[in-house]
């Protein structure tokens, strides 16, 4: 540490456990040459609460420390927004300090330390070089402009899991810095037993929005304040909004797929097809409500056939819906104008395979999957093969993302940015 000092770097780091004796020995040092002393607590085993945080960082403070750090294991999302919530405490006292987490839900500190006033955040130079669990490498960091970020900034997130395929942080973080908002949005990935929890939470921090996908569009709706006319009738929520406390469910799936299919020729108000949905989600519920409102019969096909009923049931009080095992999908596809994936099939982090066998795609039928990433999924690369209209599941991506951000941030979106960087992510030259 002496050394460090000789070396002239900017800061040294000391356990709030060293000796007193030897502390303030290397502290007075620090004093006399300029440096900058953080004194640090980590916990191993645990994440206390906010208070105890908070207490922990006022006894590095006290031990002569410029900056506290103070380092906690977050084994469930809470622990992540106790340790923010603590430095937001923190900051309203004017103290000078960092907090992070370790362990699975430590991201979550991560992104958001300026947030909570953070003087600075520790991240790995490289991807799988982190130091500890629960650090983030720099280039994520700075995916969401982690320079830009600050304790006035408004927050916004996806939830869902699993997430690494998501690219609404790339999207809507884009968007923000085009138009120089202090906004920063960022993924959040837990598993659905702490969904209920985990909002609350998002909730405490005063996220401004969220977006919602698989597999919490339908479960999320039982935790949120309102619920808006589209999203009740299609029973699955894919955008929220924190509207002065209240969380409200959107849903801009449903106009992003109608405007997917629109742009692509097919104006679901002018004709009266037969389509076949693979699935029986809130992608599916999206889509297959206006489609039976707008009076197309339609053939729903799902892995769990209770589920695919039920889903039928639904529709059928708009107009004609049959329910199909996924082994009748033969006879089905026979008989149909318009094919559209619902399901996770090809998406990365899945089974990269078609939902359907390839041999029974024509090519006089449409092909829409939803499925964005890759681009070009198996499904759609089988459907161009036999010469098929394909819409990629991108065009819906980026339309309800932009109904998503209009309704955070009050103002107009950057549709070619937000469009662009996606297409450029995804890679443009595949299509």
């Amino acid at each position: 540490m002496g050394k460090g000092i000789e070396l002239g770097f900017d800061y040294i780091d000391l356990e709030l456990k060293t000796e007193d004796a030897r502390r303030n020995e290397i502290i007075n040092k620090a004093i006399e040459s300029g440096v900058t002393t953080i004194v640090s607590h980590h916990d191993y085993i645990e994440t206390p609460s906010s208070k105890d945080i908070l207490f922990l960082m006022k006894q590095c403070l006290e031990a002569d420390g410029d900056i506290a750090k103070v380092v906690t294991t977050a084994h469930e999302f809470m622990d992540g927004v106790d340790v923010i919530l603590a430095g937001k405490e923190a900051k309203s006292q004017n103290l000078r300090f960092t907090v992070m987490g370790m362990g699975r839900f430590g991201y979550l500190t991560r992104f958001l330390g300026p947030v909570a006033g953070c003087e600075m955040v520790y991240a790995s130079l490289e991807r799988g070089e982190e130091a500890v669990y629960g650090q983030v490498d720099i280039q994520t960091l700075n995916s969401i402009r982690i320079k830009k970020i600050n304790f006035e900034s408004a927050v916004c997130g996806i939830i869902g899991f699993p997430l690494g395929h998501s690219l609404s942080p790339l999207m809507h973080n884009a968007g923000f810095k085009e138009l120089n908002l202090n906004f920063v949005y960022i993924p959040m990935e837990f598993p659905e037993e702490q969904l209920g929890t985990a909002l609350e939470g998002i909730r405490s921090l005063g996220f401004k929005g969220l977006s919602v996908t698989h597999p919490y569009k339908r479960a999320v709706m039982n935790y949120l304040d309102g619920i808006d006319e589209r999203a009740s009738d299609i029973g699955a929520v894919n955008t929220i909004l924190n509207n002065e406390g209240e969380f409200i469910g959107y849903n801009t799936d449903s106009s992003g797929a109608v405007g997917a299919l629109r742009d692509s020729g097919i104006d679901i108000w002018s004709g009266k097809d037969k389509t076949l949905i693979i699935g029986a989600g809130g992608a599916a519920r999206a889509i297959g409500v206006p489609l039976a409102k707008a009076g197309w019969e339609i053939i729903v096909a799902n892995r769990t056939p209770a589920k695919g009923k039920n889903l039928a049931d639904m529709l059928n009080s708009h107009s004609s819906t049959t329910a199909i095992s996924i082994s009748e999908i033969g006879d089905a596809v026979s008989d149909i104008n318009l094919l559209i994936n619902c399901t996770p099939l090809g998406m990365k982090g899945y089974p990269s395979e078609s939902p359907i066998p390839v041999n029974l795609l024509r090519k006089d039928i449409t092909v829409f999957d939803m499925v964005y990433s890759p681009m070009r999924t198996p499904l759609l690369m089988a459907a161009e093969k036999v010469g098929a209209k394909v819409i990629y599941g991108h065009e819906m991506f980026v339309r309800q993302g932009v109904e998503a951000f209009e309704l955070w941030t009050q103002g107009k979106a950057p549709v070619d940015v937000m469009r662009k960087v996606v297409m450029d992510e995804l890679g443009e030259g595949s299509i």
